[in-house]
């Protein structure tokens, strides 16, 4: 804008050198200096900017590094101008997101350009190399521009051999469901399991890391989580279709957990989906451009698959595994409820979602009396409809990060002792009446429980309510909160 210019030039109009000296105290006047006086235009390190495609972006840190050690500062797209904010603010318009990237690599000394083989530049056959025309669209664009608009500067091509990435070999192949086994929870495959993994579980709400190692009795020891915010489901339930805005936040949530697993030195990840990407209806578009982005296979679970791998992470970790346990796993578009009787387990799938009952309920606060009993009716009638009667439960737990979530808000939780994992408890009477006290709170109140992650509050009222009612139609009393999810699930298969 004209009057961004005219407010440049006022301030650089109104300080110059001498003024600015003459503001600073003594001491500031030595460390300054110096500093600057050596640091003339002829002894400058030299900016180099690190064109790659979906591939490398989990190397950024990588690129990065070995372009600082080879004496350059580097300028990389994606780490200058952020993909999410980038696509989001330019409204996923490619031709302005390119024209930041050409407006950077204008200020840039030399381009390098990172793939998995060098290039061929004509139609032939040589062994090891990738003909040109293959490279990523945008790696082109950016080749392309250096050439029109700096020809006379340095190209460079660079491989992963020459970075000194380690390459991307799984240590073993595995998976989460073996063919032919159709209520199985899962194995590895053949006798071997990775060695040091990752596993991002992509909910409607969340992205979830889990990094893992396992040793020669193979023992798992996690070594990392971290969960990322993102309400993939945003606009999702008018159609079944995943939302662009959506999807960008998502994209921008794996890459981060792929560095963050690459700081434990893990490239080996799974990646698995729920309930919002079974229904989607364009999956295959998320699917595409997530591996695109990535190079990440996604495996979207079925439902009874996903009840069987948190079912079998919670009934893992009590003393008694033949205790009658009701397992309650609520996501943002399903929830499953488990029956654990002994020897027998009965799975129910509910299509109810924290983040389906949010669209309808709960787009104000504090939430109005009214729309939360409607919120108990439409639950209830979902239950009716899919259970009939009740059935005779034991101990309910509620699992999905419930113990950190009723610990951090304030819950009265009293202590609980026939599980580790799990080590306190509520009753349904304190629960529903500390619930209530949190329908009365506003957004920002909601907000400054999880100042970290403030937007996993925005299911809270929903995730109380659908606790609350399938507590009071099986008749439980004693609830157990649990930070169990999918991922502990899936760990559990590795090591049987």
């Amino acid at each position: 804008m004209s009057s961004d210019k005219n407010i440049v030039r006022k301030i650089r109009a109104s300080l110059n050198l001498k003024q600015f000296l003459n503001s600073l105290t003594e001491n500031q006047k030595k460390g300054i200096s110096p500093l600057v006086t050596a640091s003339g235009q002829n002894t400058l390190k030299k900016t180099v900017y690190l064109s790659s495609g979906g591939k490398f972006l989990k190397y950024s840190d990588f690129l990065r590094s070995f372009a600082i050690k080879s004496g350059y500062v580097p300028i990389h797209p994606v780490e200058t101008l952020n993909y999410y904010l980038s696509s989001t603010l330019h409204n996923h318009n490619k031709s302005e997101i390119m024209r930041d990237c050409f407006s950077l690599m204008m200020k840039c000394d030399e381009l390098w350009v990172f793939d998995e083989r060098p290039p061929s530049f004509q139609d032939d056959s040589k062994k090891g190399l990738k003909p040109i025309s293959q490279f990523p669209e945008g790696v082109l664009a950016e080749i392309y521009f250096w050439l029109t608009n700096k020809p006379n500067s340095p190209l460079r091509f660079f491989t992963w051999r020459d970075v000194g990435i380690a390459k991307y070999i799984p240590e073993a192949s595995w998976m989460l469901v073996p063919d032919g086994k159709e209520t199985a929870c899962g194995s590895v495959k053949g006798n071997e399991s990775p060695k040091h993994f990752g596993i991002i579980d992509l909910g409607s709400s969340t992205v979830k890391l889990t990094v893992c190692n396992t040793d020669a009795d193979r023992r798992i020891e996690i070594l990392h989580k971290k969960s990322i915010t993102v309400n993939l489901a945003e606009g999702f339930f008018e159609n079944n279709e995943l939302q662009q805005p959506a999807m960008a936040r998502t994209f921008e949530a794996v890459i981060d957990c792929q560095k963050e697993a690459l700081t434990f030195g893990v490239l080996d990840i799974k990646m698995i989906g729920t309930e919002v990407l079974r229904r989607a209806s364009n999956l295959e578009k998320f699917t595409s451009q997530i591996r695109e982005k990535t190079d990440l296979d996604l495996e979207v679970l079925s439902a009874q698959d996903e009840a069987e791998l948190v079912n079998k992470a919670v009934v893992g970790s009590f003393k008694n595994e033949n205790s009658r346990l009701t397992v309650i796993n609520a996501g943002g578009g399903s929830t499953a409820i488990i029956f654990n009787s002994g020897k027998q387990v009965k799975y129910y799938s509910l299509p109810l979602g924290i983040s389906d009952l949010n669209e309808k309920f709960t787009n104000e606060y504090p939430i109005p009396e009214a729309k939360y009993e409607k919120m108990k009716k439409h639950i209830l009638r979902l239950l009716k409809q899919n259970m009939g009667k009740p059935i005779k439960s034991g101990i309910m737990v509620y699992t999905g990060g419930e113990l950190d979530y009723m610990i951090t808000t304030g819950f009265p939780l009293e202590d609980f002792g026939l599980s580790l994992s799990h080590p306190k408890k509520i009753s349904l009477g304190k629960f529903r009446s500390y619930a209530a006290k949190m329908r009365l709170m506003n957004q920002e109140e909601l907000y400054a429980f999880m100042p970290a992650n403030p937007k996993w509050m925005n299911g809270a009222i929903s995730s109380n309510t659908i606790l609350e009612t399938i507590a009071e139609f099986l008749g439980v009393e004693t609830i157990i909160p649990s930070n169990k999810n999918l991922n502990d699930g899936v760990l559990l298969t590795m090591i049987e």
